[in-house]
């Protein structure tokens, strides 16, 4: 059959085959990368002990696909293996990574604590429970007490009991570990995105790095090397200790990417063109994944014409494959997250059989990946990220308070959802509805020995209660309840004083005896969590505002 020429060389351009599998790619150019890790497996199997491996890159460098390579073979080869990954966005329980670990252990028969199921409560061998996604009572708010007047200072109770309690729930995740490694199976565990992981995340992986010692375990963390927040770099500081391998994945080379093109093409590709295309993506898989389907739709125009070097502009030239509306439905759903819940889109959206429409064009293009009927997942980070940064700070604060009130009702006991959104609608939320769940996500934040988190969303709410009118005095001289407790006061009720919120204003704001019981429980948390991360000075400086 002729075909006719499409290029120079009078080949056409290539149909481009995606992979079977949801976010499922050629694996391709990091044969000297992956033989390194396998050495390292092969040495912790010998030798008995555990070693920590870090793997980083930029985004799209193929961290992922490297890990599940090594999963797979290590796998075939008998090792026991988990995996768990850090969410990008803000709402998921503290060291969501373990749960998620936890669970595929138990479910392809090795639970980590001597065989109780997730979510049945039961206690390890050190008295803690350990079930999915519970949190021991004994974190950091229960033992935290008030300590005035007892001459340690601001927050030094609250330290030290927060610290002991994360260090009784990691010594026993080590021994359940160790239990497991020690059934006769090496052990891999993968803790994915750190750049995204939770202090609590980031505490376990040096916590294990530091005390798994004579155990067969392999400890696999990735990271993006351009993000690396303060909590990571200090883990990282505290990890170096053990002497970590260290493995950075940079750009595919001509011969790698030319392979690569080839893979994903299904079909023999002309040097000259994979030239092209590893020059314009510096050799990162995602970015070469991307020019290939721009180049198989479009043909050789595509390599040669103005597009922008750089994957948004590869992005933003794919979406105009899209209908307006489905380009619409998309920023909305990027305003929801990385992760994306039918149940919120739809109603943000306010067309059902419309966002359906879009839905299925976005999975066709390979924008979206389906998790189940009612979940969605954006391909890759960075096309969320472009789709988000894309639409206008107005419209997207508008959007993400429309959303934080879908969720309150569709899922009110979902704190840390709600309280994202509320922060990211930059004032156009409800404050009262700011200050109930912020107030609420901090309080979980303390009680899962995350101090840094608490002391961001105590400093929202008392923003959110600022920007509350005064409350209003009654007949009787009290205030008046900016409104009436929520289901996530009536769930936290007894973590801390009062079930309401009342208006801020300027009364709220002045100190003693003026401030309302609201704000004095925020400053009080903010002056406990400033202390508990070393924060002294401006953990005092809230404290006298607090007495004064």
């Amino acid at each position: 059959m002729s075909e006719a020429p499409a290029s120079g060389h009078g080949a056409p351009p290539p149909a481009v085959q995606d992979g079977a599998e949801p976010g499922g790619h050629p694996f391709v150019g990091r044969v000297a990368e992956l033989a390194e890790l396998e050495n390292l497996a092969a040495d912790v199997a010998t030798s008995g002990r555990a070693r920590l491996v870090l793997l980083s890159g930029a985004a799209g460098a193929g961290k992922t696909a490297l890990a599940r390579t090594l999963t797979r073979h290590l796998e075939i080869g008998g090792w026991t293996t988990a995996w768990g990954a850090s969410p990008e966005v803000r709402g998921a329980p503290a060291a969501w990574p373990w749960t998620q670990i936890r669970e595929q252990l138990t479910t392809t028969g090795h639970p980590p604590d001597g065989g109780h199921a997730p979510g049945a409560g039961q206690e390890s061998g050190t008295g803690h429970k350990l079930a999915a996604g519970h949190v021991p009572a004994a974190g950091f708010v229960s033992a935290t007490r008030d300590v005035r007047g007892s001459g340690r200072g601001p927050g030094a109770g609250s330290a030290s009991a927060a610290m002991a309690a994360r260090f009784r729930r990691h010594r026993a995740v080590v021994a359940d570990l160790a239990a497991v490694a020690g059934r006769g199976r090496p052990l891999l565990l993968v803790f994915d995105d750190l750049h995204w992981a939770d202090e609590d995340t980031l505490a376990l992986l040096t916590t294990l790095a530091t005390d798994l010692g004579p155990a067969p375990v392999l400890i696999l963390g990735t990271y993006r090397s351009t993000e690396i927040s303060a909590g990571l770099a200090d883990a990282l500081g505290r990890a170096a200790r053990t002497e970590p391998a260290r493995l950075y994945l940079g750009g595919l080379t001509e011969p790698q990417v030319h392979e690569l093109v080839q893979a994903v093409t299904g079909r023999e590709v002309d040097d000259a063109d994979a030239r092209k295309i590893h020059a314009r993506s510096a050799g990162n898989p995602f970015f070469v994944r991307e020019l290939t389907r721009l180049w198989g739709s479009e043909g050789d125009a595509a390599l040669r014409t103005a597009v922008p070097a750089g994957v948004r502009d590869v992005i933003r030239h794919r979406l105009t494959g899209l209908t307006e509306t489905a380009r619409t439905h998309l920023r909305q759903a990027a305003v929801l997250g990385q992760d994306v819940d039918l149940g919120v889109l739809i109603p943000l959206a306010g067309d059902e059989e419309q966002v359906l429409e879009s839905v299925e064009s976005a999975l066709l293009a390979g924008f979206l990946v389906e998790r189940d009927a009612d979940r969605l997942r954006f391909a890759h980070a960075l096309v969320h990220e472009t789709l988000y940064d894309d639409v206008t700070r107005a419209r997207r604060a508008r959007w993400h308070a429309r959303a934080a009130e879908i969720v309150e009702r569709i899922r009110p006991t979902d704190v840390e959802t709600i309280a994202h959104h509320c922060v990211r609608a930059e004032g156009r939320a409800d404050p009262a509805r700011t200050a109930r769940h912020t107030r609420a996500a901090a309080r979980r934040a303390e009680r899962g020995s995350a101090p840094r988190e608490a002391a961001r969303l105590w400093r929202v709410t008392l923003t959110a209660l600022d920007r509350m009118p005064a409350a209003r005095p009654t007949a009787t001289g009290a205030a008046t309840p900016a409104f009436l407790p929520g289901p996530a006061d009536r769930l936290d009720a007894g973590d801390a004083p009062g079930g309401r919120v009342a208006g801020g204003g300027a009364e709220g704001r002045a100190g003693g005896g003026g401030a309302s019981p609201e704000r004095m429980e925020a400053i009080m948390g903010l002056v406990r969590a400033l202390a508990v991360i070393g924060e002294s000075s401006e953990s005092r400086r809230y404290r006298a505002e607090a007495v004064d």
